[in-house]
């Protein structure tokens, strides 16, 4: 049995950018450098009924960086849940502000991760929510358009049992 190994710059350099992402990940999320953008769901009459959080790293050194450069590192890493954590408590804490303002019935659709929905969420999401936020726990919403079909399809039985989980967290 022999191993071959090849060398690759273009792999080694991604290999690099992603060690460095991962790196910086607990400063970051210590930092708040993870913020949450909302875009505008509207209804047929053109009235914002809600918004989708999207969220952008906001690098002290990179600028802004999106989603498409760090998700997937975060999810191969496993450290995708604290960010989908960070989020939700950042829309949380929007739609208390909403709430305050008189937007009782405003949504925010928050993604998160397939690995997260099946191995660490979303009973978790609500139960941690801080208890001022909490009561707006029912206008946040998973986005369903996250969850690849194919990988649903191909657990069932996990997915009833998951959004049997929920049921109690509305």
């Amino acid at each position: 049995n022999k191993l071959y190994a090849y060398h690759n710059d273009i792999l080694m350099e991604k290999l690099l950018k992603n060690k460095q992402m991962i790196n910086e990940f607990e400063s970051a999320i210590e930092n708040q450098q993870f913020v949450m953008y909302l875009q505008p769901q509207m209804n047929t009459a053109g009235n914002m009924v809600g918004a989708e959080a999207l969220v952008r790293w906001l690098h002290p050194e990179k600028g802004l960086v999106m989603p498409g450069e760090f998700i997937p590192v975060f999810e191969e890493s496993g450290l995708i849940y604290k960010l989908d954590m960070c989020i939700w408590e950042q829309a949380a804490k929007k739609l208390k502000q909403w709430k305050d303002k008189g937007l009782t019935d405003t949504y925010i659709s928050v993604n998160i991760s397939t690995k997260d929905f099946y191995y660490n969420l979303p009973e978790e999401l609500i139960a941690q929510t801080p208890l001022e936020k909490r009561d707006s726990s029912r206008l946040l919403t998973l986005d369903k358009h996250q969850f690849p079909t194919d990988k649903i399809l191909r657990r069932p039985n996990l997915l009833h049992r998951q959004v049997k989980k929920m049921r109690p967290c509305n």
